[in-house]
């Protein structure tokens, strides 16, 4: 072989280099958009868990919010609750007080009642005393009536007395006309053993007319809140209304054909209807009942 027929290695050299660039760009290529995937993917997952986090956060939020709201309605619900019951306390207080301060009043009244009364029977028995004095010279005569007239101060005292021991056994308030103040039927049951005047018990309901004792009653409206009531009285050929009446308040008023007074007392008080009772001097219907008839014999003689 000739030395000019040897090949040239020199450009097969020159090939391999420009290879392996091209291997390295390519796979820088490839790293590159591998890192440019992984950055997409990156935001894209970050994007979905921000949006996740806040589609929670605002869940919770909303939750939140509800159990505030269902707790602040709890508190406001029981604080009314709270409140009502305050009242209701209050209510009650101010209307056991307003019936204690009744009570004193009403013997207070009755006291004062006494006193007068005693006033005016010492007053009487002083004048019948210058009066038999200025009639009777008589020494003996004179002593006579002294002793009459300290007998009868003694009595008066002793009634008193005696009136007061029992009105205070018996836990009774006493009306300004001198009268024992049933509150329940075993006071009226106490009442009636004393035999001093006749006692007849109701139970009266709304709108439903009924007679007691010769009276007759309708009654028309009641407030267990305040404690009153209102009723309709039928006497004397004439309708008497009676309005705003308190829970043991006696009512007094004097029928025709007697000269003495009833008296009314309403002790119990409910929707619609009250419980109580009429007492009256003893024997007074049937002193009624004779009057009434002795016009009838007396028209039919004629």
């Amino acid at each position: 072989m000739a030395i000019d027929d040897v090949p040239d290695p020199k450009p097969s050299v020159v090939q391999s280099g420009k290879s392996d660039h091209s291997g390295r760009f390519a796979a820088i290529f490839v790293i590159l958009a591998l890192l440019i995937i992984g950055e997409i993917y990156s935001f894209t997952r970050f994007s979905s868990l921000r949006s996740d986090l806040q589609s929670q956060q605002t869940l919770l939020n909303k939750r939140m919010s509800a159990e505030l709201s269902n707790k602040i309605q709890d508190l406001q619900n029981a604080n009314a609750q709270s409140l009502d019951e305050l009242r209701s306390e209050l209510d009650s207080t101010i209307t056991q007080m307003s019936k204690s301060q009744k009570t004193a009043l009403a013997r207070a009244h009755y006291a004062g009642y006494l006193v007068k009364k005693l006033e005016r029977e010492q007053n009487q028995n002083a004048q019948e005393l210058r009066q038999a004095l200025a009639q009777k010279a008589d020494q003996q005569q004179v002593g006579s009536l002294t002793q009459d007239v300290s007998s009868t101060k003694t009595d008066l005292a002793s009634t008193k007395k005696t009136m007061d021991t029992l009105a205070k056994d018996l836990g009774m308030a006493r009306s300004n006309l001198g009268t024992l103040i049933a509150t329940n039927h075993q006071d009226i049951v106490a009442l009636q053993k004393l035999g001093q005047r006749d006692y007849f018990e109701f139970s009266l309901d709304q709108n439903q007319k009924k007679t007691v004792a010769g009276i007759s009653l309708d009654l028309r409206h009641t407030s267990t809140r305040h404690h009153t009531y209102n009723v309709d009285m039928f006497y004397n050929d004439m309708k008497i209304t009676r309005k705003n009446l308190a829970i043991d308040q006696p009512i007094f008023f004097a029928p025709k054909y007697t000269h003495q007074f009833y008296e009314m007392v309403v002790y119990q008080i409910a929707p619609h209807r009250v419980v109580g009772y009429i007492s009256t001097p003893k024997g007074a219907l049937q002193e009624m009942a004779s009057s009434q008839t002795q016009p009838a014999q007396t028209q039919a003689a004629q």
